[in-house]
């Protein structure tokens, strides 16, 4: 017996851009780390330190070239995620 609960595919994704249509997101790399702003891990590690969103921008302009339109970046609150730099790369 399956007891997994079917449903419908979400109609809509939200990105730091504001919500689009599911069918609209196309390739997508599901965990990435673009931005990782000065806090608790990069006070650990000085390499982990990502927060140049030109260096963002050029390293993902190849990605963009070959198809891909979304990344999923997981870092988690209060660990160097910054959604303002996020945006200003996703545009």
């Amino acid at each position: 017996m399956n007891n997994a609960v079917q449903s419908d595919p979400p109609s809509f994704v939200r990105t730091v851009l504001g919500d689009i249509e599911s069918e609209a997101l196309g390739v997508c790399y599901a965990h990435e780390h673009i931005i990782i702003d000065r806090s608790y891990p990069t006070m650990m590690d000085p390499d982990f330190l990502l927060d140049s969103t030109e260096k963002a921008i050029v390293e993902l302009s190849g990605f963009f070239a070959q198809g891909g339109r979304a990344m999923v970046d997981s870092m988690p609150c209060d660990s160097g995620r910054n959604v303002v730099k996020l945006a200003e790369i996703s545009r």
